[in-house]
């Protein structure tokens, strides 16, 4: 992933064979993504498949998504990272699932809580702000900040309740375009509206 359409810039980070990505849009032959908080390039040539996602919420299928998201995260080879990797792991799984119509999906409740029992690990998180270490399922909040950038675009998912991380935010994600979890008042909730079932997908790859 490029910093800017040329391949001579600076490369933001170098992903693995089979690693699955979102675009925005394909110009000249780049494909263009949001990279934490700035644009990403990949040269088209080197992409072995270009799907589009469905150009109706009603054409989506089991195979074609109506919306797609990725964020990144830190490879660091330290223990407290590895933890964090895993807890993106474990959400990722628990979050996995097929909403109703009319049905909710309480982020809290259903991708928590986050403790050892649910295959949560003591890792870093913000809380008031504050880096804090091993608080267990620690980098949770990727996980609801990236499905909260997916449903951002389907406009059939009502947004029960949702609150940012504050001022400073988060990194890997633009200002503001975060989902905070894990307390009372920081909770993901949303509502599927539409007229047919939605199926989520989180998936920790490379």
């Amino acid at each position: 992933v490029k910093a800017l359409p040329d391949a001579g810039s600076e490369t933001l980070i170098t992903l693995q064979k089979g690693a699955l990505l979102g675009f925005l849009d394909v110009q000249d032959g780049w494909a263009r993504m949001i990279f934490k908080r700035q644009y990403g390039y990949v040269a088209t040539r080197k992409l072995p498949e270009l799907r589009r996602v469905a150009a109706t919420e009603e054409a989506g299928t089991a195979d074609i998504p109506i919306a797609v998201y990725n964020s990144f995260y830190d490879v660091s080879d330290n223990d407290n990272n590895h933890n964090r990797i895993s807890n993106l792991a474990v959400g990722g799984q628990r979050m996995s699932k097929t909403l109703q119509p009319g049905q909710v999906l309480d982020f809290n409740g259903e991708v928590g809580p986050f403790t050892a029992r649910n295959g949560y690990k003591p890792a870093g998180a913000l809380v008031d702000g504050e880096l804090v270490f091993d608080v267990y399922g620690g980098g949770s909040c990727q996980v609801s900040s990236t499905l909260y950038n997916v449903v951002l675009q389907m406009p059939g998912i009502e947004i029960v309740h949702r609150r940012a991380h504050g001022p400073g935010g988060i990194s890997y994600l633009p200002l503001g375009a975060d989902a905070a979890v894990g307390t009372k008042t920081q909770n993901f909730i949303f509502r599927n509206h539409y007229p047919f079932p939605v199926r989520i997908d989180g998936t920790v790859q490379d």
